[in-house]
């Protein structure tokens, strides 16, 4: 609220579940966006995602919640005023899309903060959040595409060398040696 949205939403989950997989979080959202869409009597235009989450960064639940919504879906968006911007190999491309749809953003390299005014800090403090219960929804849990046999840690790794040998000659002819044994 504070950097200029105009309404913002909190989708709570109050089932047990030990673990909500891609699936589920993007049934949750879609059953969420369904009832604020149905409720307001209007479709949102965009809805964005982040590129990522910070847990196991599978960058699935964007993808899974347009088909679910069927809406587009644009990735790795830099940019979306004046213009639809997207990432690519050679810089970037811009989009044009005619309906609403799903995207993902990520900072273009040029990226500088924005850091909110501090009356619409205190504004934002003070807005009452509504809260979207998923049982509100009907959210029920998606037949698990997946279950966890065994976690394990990766092997360690050999340590390292160190070389301390008095000039950088002799540190490459020592290096040099380690590399071919």
């Amino acid at each position: 609220l504070a950097v200029g949205a105009d309404s913002v939403y909190r989708v709570e989950a109050d089932v047990n579940e030990e673990v909500f997989e891609a699936g589920d979080i993007a049934k949750a959202l879609s059953l969420s966006i369904e009832y604020l869409e149905k409720k307001n009597n209007e479709k949102f235009d965009i809805i964005l995602c982040g590129k990522e989450s910070t847990d196991i960064m599978g960058a699935q639940i964007p993808g899974i919640l347009s088909g679910l919504i069927k809406r587009p879906f644009l990735s790795e968006l830099i940019e979306i005023d004046p213009q639809l911007r997207q990432k690519s190999a050679e810089g970037y491309r811009v989009l044009s899309v005619d309906e609403p749809f799903v995207a993902t953003m990520m900072k273009p390299n040029d990226y500088t903060p924005r850091f909110p005014r501090l009356i619409d800090q205190m504004n934002a403090r003070k807005s009452k959040i509504p809260v979207i219960s998923l049982s509100d929804v009907g959210f029920c849990t998606v037949k698990k595409l997946s279950s966890p046999i065994e976690f394990f840690l990766p092997p360690q790794k050999e340590r390292g060398h160190i070389f301390e040998e008095k000039n950088a000659d002799e540190t490459l002819e020592r290096g040099m040696e380690v590399l071919i044994a």
